[in-house]
């Protein structure tokens, strides 16, 4: 009977302390985020375990019939995708963001959440979790995922790109040099063309199709 007591009181003190973490999450805002998070540099990210993909996901990557389909503009952003992986599990608090988004100069765009297929009816900042089936780049699972935006978005400051910021301009496309082992860019200099660079366009076409898309069916 003793243990039985001991029992029903842990599991009471358990939903007592989960439904308190529940509710402290509930009342955090974006505006708290936004002090959180808002105004760090990069290298103060980066020493919170943070590790910043050189890719800026960018719309323009994407076909013009996919662009259409989920009315994106062709330079609307997601930015440069901070991501702490340490953090992705079944939880999710508004104060620990799995990625932060930045931009071409490592101002902070906003974050972005990330959790499990496990985690039932995931919400933060108030906002239902959308599913990401099949995921995308570099987590290749089902997963929820869900941008918030610190600057003004007018696609809504829970969409996954803005059309008021873009990445950075790519570098020349490189062409071979006439009668020779040798490339020139479009503005005649010789260059190399590296596997990063095309890795990086194909990435980000990748990452940005992926990622919209999927998400834009699963609704």
């Amino acid at each position: 009977m003793k243990k039985l007591l001991v029992l029903i009181g842990a599991a009471v003190l358990s939903a007592v302390i989960g439904g308190s973490l529940a509710l402290a999450q509930e009342e955090v805002t974006l505006d708290d985020v936004e002090a959180q998070f808002g105004d760090l540099t990069r290298s103060e990210i980066e020493a919170m375990g943070y590790v910043v993909d050189p890719v800026c996901v960018n719309a323009s990557e994407l076909p013009p019939p996919v662009q259409e389909a989920l009315n994106l503009t062709p330079t609307a952003a997601m930015g440069f995708h901070a991501v702490r992986e340490e953090l992705f599990d079944d939880t999710v608090d508004p104060l620990e963001p799995e990625i932060i988004l930045l931009g071409p100069n490592d101002e902070v765009w906003g974050v972005e959440y990330e959790t499990s297929v496990d985690t039932e009816d995931p919400t933060v900042l108030g906002q239902e979790m959308p599913l990401l089936e099949g995921g995308h780049p570099g987590m290749e699972f089902d997963h929820y995922a869900i941008h918030a935006w610190f600057i003004d978005n007018p696609a809504g400051q829970f969409a996954d790109f803005n059309p008021t910021v873009s990445c950075p301009a790519p570098a020349p496309v490189a062409v071979p040099a006439t009668g020779g082992g040798g490339y020139l860019t479009d503005s005649g200099s010789p260059a190399g063309v590296t596997s990063a660079l095309l890795s990086a366009i194909a990435g980000a076409a990748l990452v940005a199709g992926g990622w919209a898309l999927r998400r834009r069916l699963s609704r």
